[in-house]
């Protein structure tokens, strides 16, 4: 990917994982990197609010099923925050690589599609080592990148403009300094750093070359959900509802657990994850608004009333949007993705949030995006201190391997995962 001859244009994805999306946080700059016969150069990195919004693109459909607000028949076009609201990181770099190509800062001779969280950028620097940004105030290290970039820049940062050039500034020179400079220890350092990345979902690479592709996917560093039914993997995946910054706050868990191995050679699983805003009452009232939440209620509670929506639909959707308006809730909209060759069945959810919303959370939709079937918008309302657990259950196909989940990346760099086996 990086070693062709001639010259090849790729775009750089930098998401915050302080706003959860699918693939892993809205995306909050985007910049250039160019390969001429080996040689690696920088481009610009731009924040996202100096993109424009756009027609829709290749992928804006995918995009739209995932993301909830699409119940309202509200279709957000090509924006480029939204790229990764969709798992499937081969359809968000398409919508990624057009909407960059009708920004006036943009090309149309983009490559491929490389993607880093905030987690990914730590571990980066333990490789290359910490830097200091241009202010001087602040060092980011291989401890405290993640923290930062999800949590601490909002509190010690304030004005938006200055947050943008912050968030450009680093991620240009932490990626900078991973491509420059390399020798044979800080490759080896960055080869071995890699897979553990890749395997959660902190990194992602993309080529448009069909030769380069199926490389990239033995590496197993295109994020696609599953799509082999002897090697079944399930997915929970979660995009951020509620305007916030809230996720670096949100400790999640989950466990597979065998419960039969059936006559027909197939297995059945249940799953079960879990979600907890560690947020506290107090913190809710003392944190910046950027943080807790600026959910435009007014605005969206137009958008309701203008939908097709029964009264019913339109009564819970308007009673959760009040609840978003609260600083301090975060507002899930989780997606579920059926295994190959599979089934998902008897999807519950519990809560003991007092804003969660009893008739969202089993109105989900079963919906096809891309080759992946899903069962999405299942809505989770967490009130600071609060847990949200869903369940359920996976039939594999007949004789495959251990089912496997796989879900939106976490603030951790190893997600919190535990298989155990209670059908023997």
């Amino acid at each position: 990917m990086f070693g062709h001859e001639g010259t090849r244009n790729y775009l750089i994805l930098s998401q915050t994982n302080a706003e959860t999306q699918a693939a892993g946080g809205v995306v909050g700059s985007v910049g250039t990197l160019t390969v001429n016969n080996g040689t690696i150069s920088m481009g610009q990195f731009y924040s996202d609010s100096k993109f424009d919004l756009t027609a829709p693109v290749t992928s804006t459909d995918e995009v739209d099923k995932l993301y909830a607000i699409s119940r309202l028949g509200v279709s957000y076009g090509g924006d480029i925050r939204l790229a990764s609201a969709t798992p499937n990181f081969p359809a968000a770099a398409q919508y990624a690589k057009e909407v960059w190509a009708r920004q006036s800062f943009g090309s149309n001779n983009i490559d491929g599609v490389l993607s880093f969280d905030t987690v990914a950028l730590q571990s980066l620097l333990g490789v290359t080592g910490p830097i200091t940004l241009s202010s001087g105030k602040v060092t980011l290290t291989a401890q405290n990148t993640a923290q930062y970039l999800s949590n601490q820049v909002y509190i010690d940062i304030t004005d938006q403009n200055a947050q943008d050039a912050f968030f450009e500034e680093s991620a240009q020179r932490i990626i900078n300094g991973m491509l420059s400079g390399l020798n044979a220890h800080k490759a080896l350092s960055l080869v071995a750093t890699m897979p553990k990345l890749t395997e959660n979902r902190h990194v992602y690479m993309w080529s448009f070359d069909k030769s380069d592709q199926k490389v990239l996917k033995k590496a197993g560093v295109v994020g696609e959900p599953g799509t082999d039914a002897q090697n079944p993997v399930t997915g929970v995946y979660v995009n951020e509802m509620g305007w916030t910054k809230t996720d670096w706050y949100m400790k999640k868990s989950a466990t597979v657990s065998k419960t039969a191995d059936n006559k027909d050679g197939s297995s059945t699983y249940h799953v079960t994850y879990t979600t907890t805003n560690t947020m506290t009452a107090d913190q809710s009232t003392k944190l910046p608004a950027y943080i807790t939440g600026t959910f435009p209620l007014g605005m969206m509670s137009d958008l309701v009333k203008q939908s097709g929506a029964s009264d019913e639909e339109k009564a819970a959707i308007h009673a959760a949007m009040e609840s978003l308006s609260k600083p301090g809730v975060v507002g899930h909209s989780i997606a579920i993705a059926k295994p190959v060759g599979g089934s998902v069945s008897n999807i519950t959810v519990t809560s003991d949030s007092k804003d969660q919303i009893p008739a969202l959370q089993s109105d989900f939709m079963k919906i096809k995006a891309g080759s992946t079937t899903y069962y999405a918008n299942i809505a989770c309302l967490l009130s600071p201190g609060a847990t949200f657990t869903v369940e359920y259950d996976v039939k594999t196909a007949p004789h495959a391997a251990q089912l496997q989940l796989d879900q939106t990346p976490t603030n951790n760099l190893a997600a919190q995962v535990t298989y155990t086996d209670s059908g023997r």
